[in-house]
């Protein structure tokens, strides 16, 4: 009787992930503090997950204009819910010690120029 139901957990999970299909995002931007670029920042890109961890989808670090270009796919039976941490040293426009923003899809700092103040 536990061996059926293990056997039938497996299948329900395997077909489950089957039924799923890659989703892919790329995000592109550029990092700054006040009217400064900022060159070697880590971009991490990420997909939530209700049920699980979330999963680091890519990394990558900002080149010598602050400009930076991240892709990361992920299979999911529903659409992704992917979000950015910024490792950044600025705070309110000086340079200080390592601090982190998240910024989530929906939020309003997607699609625009934005002046970003740590903690927001």
């Amino acid at each position: 009787m536990f061996i059926n139901c293990v056997i039938l957990l497996s299948l329900s999970i395997v077909s489950t992930f089957a039924m799923g299909s890659i989703k892919n995002i790329t995000v592109q931007g550029q990092v700054a503090c006040s009217d400064r670029s900022q060159k070697d920042v880590e971009i991490q890109l990420w997909e939530r997950d209700t049920l699980d961890p979330d999963d680091l989808l890519n990394t990558t670090m900002t080149d010598s204009r602050g400009n930076f270009k991240v892709y990361g796919e992920e299979n999911e039976v529903n659409n992704i819910e992917p979000y950015l941490i910024i490792k950044h040293s600025c705070d309110n426009g000086v340079v200080n010690p390592v601090n982190s923003i998240f910024v989530y899809k929906n939020s309003n700092l997607c699609n625009k120029f934005v002046f970003m103040l740590y903690p927001f």
